[in-house]
């Protein structure tokens, strides 16, 4: 492999963003192979619906295509959400992109093919427009999808064109393949430390230090949680079993709100009010019994910087991701907690599910929801993971991943 090629990367870019945080580590790691440049989505302009502000993201979106015939290599780094609200907008501006690329690598972060239904019992309804309504705009997304992948199969059969896939899990990539008969489609879970984050050990020091930073005492367990404030992360979850745990146990929220949720007048984020008063309701029923309030117990520990986020995955007793079903493909969050060798439990979505087919062994699961179960699942968790996590880390890491971008790149 030559180190003269010039290589474009299409993402968000330095802002609270988990694909913005990939990008960037990609561009580092991508930086042994040539001369790499982030062309960064204005995701401000570019989600908006104002008239004035579609046209100049459709501007902006042309600024970019007109620099990539520059460029031997593109990778776009997909999510519907980065290049526009409405699906006939984002395909139109990635067409723009495509259109101007000589050898491109499009990696979806989620995909959406499951076309809704409509059955004979709806259509009779009295609340039919209201039914036919939502199912208009429901079928509208996988239509994007299909859109992406057929423009994707057709520029690659173009003389002097190349284009591939890459997703985050071996599902999608089969039914890439089976449906759409396209080869150049590629699977590898997500990675985003470097060998060297990889191999900071777990040290008595270190988690001292961490411990007295958060104020928890020697005989108290600490449970992590991780992300952005959102409803599919399930914070609820965690609160709930938490409150089936002997009261040495704490809980700390790593994250804040999404910044894409802030609203105007709004004084407090609904699903951030939803948790709120599930631990003031706790709160009364542990001063009506006269002992340890449960708001003592958890600790909104707010953005932190990517040392600090890594140092709690390593320094936490548990970490727990207890995300409900939203479609998710890879989870960056899951891959830092393996990364750092945390003592990991997620819940059995289809991701990570998936998750477990590349890191296998290296974490406990329990049932999306089930608040019980995941008690019962820290109270008993067994540290026997860190030889399987070692093993698949020597298979699955962003240097790795690289190296396959590469490789398909230069087919």
């Amino acid at each position: 492999m030559g180190n003269n090629k010039k290589i474009a990367i299409i993402s968000s870019y330095r802002e609270a963003c988990g694909i913005a945080a990939y990008a960037e580590r990609l561009e580092k790691e991508f930086q042994k192979y040539g001369h790499v440049e982030v062309l960064a989505l204005n995701t401000e302009v570019l989600k908006s619906n104002n008239e004035e502000l579609i046209a100049l993201g459709d501007m902006l979106i042309s600024e970019i295509a007109e620099k990539l015939k520059e460029y031997d290599y593109v990778n776009i780094q997909f999510e519907a959400g980065l290049f526009g609200w409405a699906p006939e907008r984002i395909f139109k501006r990635v067409q723009v992109l495509l259109k101007e690329c000589k050898n491109v690598i499009f990696t979806f972060h989620s995909v959406n093919f499951d076309t809704p239904r409509l059955f004979r019992r709806q259509l009779l309804s009295i609340h039919f427009i209201k039914v036919l309504i939502k199912y208009l705009e429901k079928k509208r997304w996988p239509k994007l999808y299909d859109q992406l992948v057929r423009e994707l199969r057709k520029m690659d059969n173009d003389s002097g064109c190349k284009a591939n896939i890459i997703v985050h899990d071996s599902k999608t990539q089969r039914f890439i393949s089976r449906v759409y008969h396209f080869e150049h489609t590629y699977a590898h879970p997500l990675g985003l430390s470097n060998i060297d984050e990889r191999s900071i050990p777990r040290t008595a020091e270190e988690i001292e230090g961490f411990r007295q930073k958060y104020k928890i005492m020697p005989e108290e367990k600490c449970i992590g949680v991780f992300g952005f404030i959102s409803e599919y992360k399930g914070h609820l979850t965690a609160l709930k079993a938490l409150r089936c745990l002997p009261n040495n146990y704490r809980l700390l929220i790593f994250g804040s709100q999404h910044p894409a949720s802030v609203q105007p007048f709004v004084s407090v984020d609904p699903y951030l009010k939803v948790l709120l008063e599930y631990i003031e309701d706790c709160d009364q029923v542990d001063i009506k019994a006269k002992c340890q309030k449960f708001s003592e117990r958890v600790t909104f520990a707010g953005d932190v910087n990517d040392q600090a986020f890594a140092q709690a995955m390593r320094c936490c007793d548990v970490v727990v991701l207890p995300y409900i079903e939203v479609n998710q493909m890879g989870s960056g969050i899951a891959a830092q907690a393996i990364e750092n060798h945390a003592r990991t439990i997620l819940s059995n979505t289809k991701c990570f599910q998936e998750f477990g087919t590349y890191y296998p062994n290296c974490f406990s699961t329990f049932d999306i929801g089930n608040y019980m179960e995941l008690a019962d699942r820290i109270v008993n968790f067994e540290d026997k993971y860190d030889d399987a996590i070692e093993c698949a880390l020597k298979e699955h890491n962003i240097e790795k991943n690289v190296q396959e971008y590469m490789r398909i790149f230069e087919r």
